[in-house]
């Protein structure tokens, strides 16, 4: 992690010194887009706000060139960082009437950044679609080495098109996960609403279990006809499915709220995953048991159910 940050402090650098001109040019546009993304990912992961960069728009000065949904979700997901940021500092205050406000405001700001990113989903053109191809029933006996987890598996029209999904999802459960820290701390008669509760507990649930159902697709299911039809290498393939699939990974076995088998499984799909670049396997696994993303203070609410923002 430590290796990987220092590259990408680098490459913000990088970008951050070539301004706008950059933009054209197509493949240092490409180049300064790739880079945000890796930032983006990064001060989610260390809930560090974003660094300026020098445009009319900051990090969106890119907006007019080109605009996609792969750009527009990076928009919803700019103000994710921030407030982790502020949830770390707010959440670890003193539970007294003076604090309520700036909590209350957090899980104002909260709602309003998850709502953005419900928004993008709603707006995806059609070609972003999953495709449900088939269900499993039951749980898998061997929830280690199992392939897939009950439910749907989906297959996606291409890698990049699955992973930029994920990584929405990624940023509604951080959403969501801080709304049940707010109310965690604001854990009392008048701020006790089990639906809120309930809404966001579900919105995580809903949001692993479509990280799960695109693990398959991720790993070479229905991979070997694709392709065939287009021509690219399969190891290839399904070791970048690999890499893309690391972060949903971490995070979805990283929630509370999941069940223990559901945990066990995609620990063992980071394990799998690990294999394949010759990672430390259980290093890995421990990190995602252990809540290495998530932060203190853990908060037990009226219900006695503990509560940790991730």
């Amino acid at each position: 992690m430590s290796a990987w940050l220092r590259h990408i402090e680098g490459a913000i650098a990088l970008v951050k010194s070539r301004g706008t001109e950059q933009f054209k040019n197509p493949q240092s546009l490409s180049l300064f887009r790739a880079v945000r993304t890796q930032m983006l990912t990064s001060c989610i992961q260390r809930s560090t706000p974003v660094e300026d960069f020098p445009g009319a728009q900051g990090w969106m000065s890119d907006n007019d060139l080109t605009p996609n949904a792969a750009n527009r979700l990076t928009a919803a997901s700019m103000k994710v960082p921030d407030i982790r940021a502020l949830a770390k500092k707010a959440l670890a205050l003193p539970k007294t009437p003076s604090n309520e406000p700036e909590v209350l405001a957090l899980m104002q700001a909260s709602e309003d950044a998850d709502a953005d990113l419900k928004r993008w989903e709603e707006t995806l053109p059609g070609l972003w679609d999953y495709l449900t191809v088939a269900v499993v029933t039951g749980v898998p006996e061997d929830l280690e080495n199992s392939e897939t987890w009950s439910g749907p598996i989906h297959i996606y029209e291409d890698m990049h098109i699955a992973n930029v999904r994920n990584n929405q999802r990624v940023s509604r459960i951080f959403c969501q996960s801080i709304i049940m820290g707010c109310l965690a701390w604001l854990s009392s008669d008048k701020y006790r609403t089990d639906e809120r509760l309930a809404a966001a507990r579900y919105t995580v649930q809903s949001m692993v279990d479509d990280i799960c159902a695109s693990v398959p697709f991720h790993l070479g299911f229905d991979l070997r006809d694709r392709l065939l039809q287009t021509g690219q290498d399969e190891s290839a393939a399904q070791a970048v499915g690999g890499y893309f699939l690391l972060w949903p990974l971490f995070v979805a076995a990283s929630m509370d709220c999941v069940s223990t088998e559901q945990r066990i499984w995609l620990q063992g799909r980071l394990s799998k995953v690990a294999g394949i670049y010759g990672l430390d396997q259980m290093q890995v696994v421990n990190a995602a048991n252990q809540h290495t993303l998530t932060s203190e203070p853990v908060f037990e609410d009226v219900h006695g159910m503990m509560w940790r923002y991730t």
